[in-house]
């Protein structure tokens, strides 16, 4: 993997010139680009695979905040089994964005991040919840998933889907109750997620909204 910037100082030519050598090679299927004006490429000649192995390094060199999030995070936990087409990440809200394939950005200020660490909201590390190579299974409160994270932060499922129903931009998914598969100890932790972040849990989870009325013992609490 490398940006423009680097092709431009190794090779001396102009950007101009650059740009157009890359496109070219580009075309005969020598390098590829990780998204459009994301100005980061993938050697195609050294790895046949290197755009779909090597993205996430390409996402975090160009978004350091790089949070998964949303359908991906539920997916990999098990809560739902909807596949999700593409990653979803939060990432600190900017004015333009480089699109890279494969993933959706989810812009979120600062401060949420803030608040999402303030919560203990984030897995740190991959290690935190399990996860090592992509597509590794592991075991959570008696739930087998797979936790493709590849290194990235992430969000713990109860705040990725209490986020996802916070989410008024229309890129996040909201699920419906029926696609989703919560064990008993997940729903404690999704009722205090969606109350933190001022959910309507009514209007998107209106059984578990019912559920959350009852004694604390129906929820494990």
């Amino acid at each position: 993997m490398f940006t423009l910037n680097a092709f431009v100082r190794l090779t001396g030519l102009t950007r101009a010139s650059a740009r157009v050598t890359l496109s070219r090679w580009n075309a005969r299927g020598l390098v590829a680009c990780a998204g459009q004006r994301s100005a980061v490429y993938f050697n195609r000649v050294r790895d046949q695979h290197g755009q779909q192995a090597t993205i996430v390094n390409a996402l975090m060199l160009k978004y350091p905040s790089a949070t998964l999030c949303g359908a991906s995070v539920l997916h990999a936990h098990g809560w739902t089994t909807q596949i999700p087409s593409a990653l979803h990440v939060a990432v600190e809200k900017r004015r333009t964005y480089a699109q890279l394939n494969g993933v959706v950005l989810h812009p979120r200020p600062v401060q949420w991040f803030r608040e999402m660490n303030k919560v203990q909201a984030l897995y740190e590390e991959p290690s935190d919840h399990g996860a090592h190579d992509p597509g590794t299974s592991t075991t959570d409160q008696s739930r087998e998933f797979t936790a493709p994270t590849y290194g990235l932060r992430s969000l713990k499922p109860a705040w990725a889907l209490a986020d996802a129903f916070a989410d008024t931009s229309g890129l996040s998914w909201q699920p419906d109750e029926d696609d989703l598969d919560l064990l008993e100890q997940d729903e404690s932790e999704v009722v205090a997620a969606c109350q933190a972040m001022e959910v309507d849990m009514q209007e998107f989870l209106p059984g578990l909204h019912q559920a959350a009325a009852r004694p604390r013992e129906r929820l494990g609490r």
